[in-house]
């Protein structure tokens, strides 16, 4: 979705002062493509937030009254579309054509949403926003972690190769289970008909091994997370604004 929406001098220098955050960057209008790519990431991936490509950063222009970099055609911005277009999957976001009155010109805001999915630049790596900067997450286990904290895949879902399918099946909860299950089954077939083990190479689900194995705790590595988030504001109900800093264990 696209809008536009006419700036107050005020809104200018605001947008042109604002202090980037873990929800608002910016960047000159001469941004490159992987650039882009990166910071929608990092918002999706994270909490959301607002980058505007058009006003340049402190260390570009010192003076906050000449960081307005907008262009008079609004079609110059359509690299940033067609970048956003190649992260996988697609990120949900609103672009916001602001309009300078005084020098006639524009900048693009793109407000991107926070996503259920985990999302990748066109080059395969993962993003994510933390306070004023856009991180790659390199480590797969954190990738996967990130998709954990999302609800996009489960757990429970995952294969776990160090046990055995018989660790399902061949267990006296298994037994003491189909005693009363109707109809009657087979151990192997009711393990493989509930999707408990891969169904290719029959290596257990950790949902099969919690459910049915004697002694799962004796089987699983122990997993938790912990995100910690300060907010500065006496609001009942803070908004993203107000977060200082957050902090995952």
């Amino acid at each position: 979705m696209m809008k536009d929406k006419i700036l107050t001098e005020p809104e200018i220098l605001e947008l042109s002062l604002r202090l980037e955050s873990h929800f608002y960057d910016r960047k000159a209008k001469a941004i490159d493509g992987k650039k882009i790519q990166k910071i929608t990431t990092a918002f999706a991936n994270a909490d959301g937030g607002d980058f505007v490509v058009g006003i340049k950063d402190d260390k570009d222009e010192l003076d906050p009254t000449k960081r307005w970099d907008g262009t008079a055609i609004k079609e110059e911005f359509n690299k940033i579309f067609q970048n956003i277009m190649e992260i996988k999957p697609s990120i949900p976001y609103t672009a916001t054509f602001l309009l300078n009155p005084f020098h006639n010109t524009y900048s693009l805001q793109v407000t991107v949403e926070k996503s259920e999915k985990v999302h990748y630049t066109s080059d395969n790596t993962v993003y994510v926003r933390v306070s004023s900067q856009s991180l790659p997450l390199q480590d797969p286990q954190k990738i996967q972690e990130l998709s954990f904290a999302k609800g996009e895949t489960s757990y429970e879902d995952l294969v776990y190769r160090e046990a055995r399918a018989e660790d399902i099946f061949e267990t006296n909860e298994m037994k003491r289970f189909l005693t009363d299950y109707s109809p009657q089954s087979d151990p192997i077939d009711f393990t493989v008909n509930q999707n408990l083990v891969n169904r290719d190479t029959y290596e257990p689900r950790i949902s099969g091994i919690l459910l049915f194995n004697d002694n799962p705790v004796s089987l699983l590595p122990r997993k938790c997370g912990m995100k910690i988030s300060r907010y500065d504001t006496n609001e009942k109900t803070p908004e993203r604004e107000h977060l200082k800093e957050q902090i995952t264990h």
